[in-house]
């Protein structure tokens, strides 16, 4: 498996997943997505509402219709920001 951890621009971004790692209670707006983005998990989600972002929550957005660079996006729950380890 070959992984990278980048930040380009959404329009210079190729790639078949993009995870967003989301702590609970983090809004849209907190994560500072790209505006084309952020609406498209607005308009899937509810913005956020549908996830709740528990630790190891995993949601699955099929993206390939919105974004020919990207055929999926997942959002990654980590849970609480104040009790977050890597492991």
């Amino acid at each position: 498996m070959k992984y990278s951890v980048s930040k380009p621009t959404l329009s210079q971004l190729r790639t078949d997943a993009l995870i967003i790692p989301v702590f609970k209670d983090e809004t849209l707006q907190e994560l500072a997505l790209p505006k084309r983005l952020t609406q498209f998990i607005q308009l899937s989600t509810s913005d956020l509402q549908d996830f709740r972002a528990k630790k190891h929550a995993v949601l699955f957005l099929a993206s390939k219709s919105q974004f020919e660079n990207m055929a999926r996006l997942f959002l990654l729950g980590l849970g609480e920001k104040e009790t977050y380890t890597w492991t």
